[in-house]
């Protein structure tokens, strides 16, 4: 349930300029489609967020306007409502209210899910450095042994250039 709307609703009924609540229209923004709740003293404004709620849930309206007016039709005061901003705040309510057991428990599941994703990667990592000390260790065995090989190589062709100079000098 959304407690901005319900705080919205408590604040118009304890309004009474231009006069007392009497009605919340609800407009689709950008449509003529409007939707109206009738408001006495003993509405009860958890139920009539939540049937507002439900009604805009059910339109799949994205964003609309609220309008608290009086007896008269006069505006008291007006609210737009985001989809957004009323599912940040069921997750998030105000006032450190518990959450309902559903989202408490799919909040539980994303934060295992990601836990477990992180635990993967971080496998991943270690495993990738692991493999990448392997490869550096072969490749250091491998540049030592053509390092030796070259060296050896070098002394046979400097012993053949000093035995070619000494048979030229004789």
């Amino acid at each position: 349930m959304n407690v901005r709307l319900e705080d919205w609703l408590d604040q118009m009924r304890q309004s009474r300029e231009p006069g007392p609540l009497v009605r919340v229209v609800v407009v689709r923004s950008g449509r003529a489609e409007t939707w109206t709740f009738d408001v006495t003293d003993k509405t009860d404004l958890e139920d009539l967020a939540e049937r507002i709620e439900a009604t805009i849930r059910d339109a799949n309206c994205r964003r609309c306007e609220m309008r608290a007016l009086d007896a008269e039709g006069r505006v008291i005061d007006h609210l737009i409502y985001r989809a957004e901003q009323a599912a940040l705040a069921q997750v998030l309510p105000a006032g450190g209210l518990p959450l309902p057991y559903e989202v408490t428990e799919s909040i539980t599941a994303a934060l295992r899910s990601h836990k477990s994703f992180t635990v993967l990667g971080l496998k991943g990592i270690a495993e990738g450095k692991e493999h990448a000390k392997q490869i550096i260790t072969f490749l250091m065995t491998q540049n030592t042994t053509l390092v030796e090989a070259l060296t050896q190589a070098r002394r046979e062709r400097a012993d053949e250039v000093a035995v070619i100079r000494a048979d030229k000098d004789a």
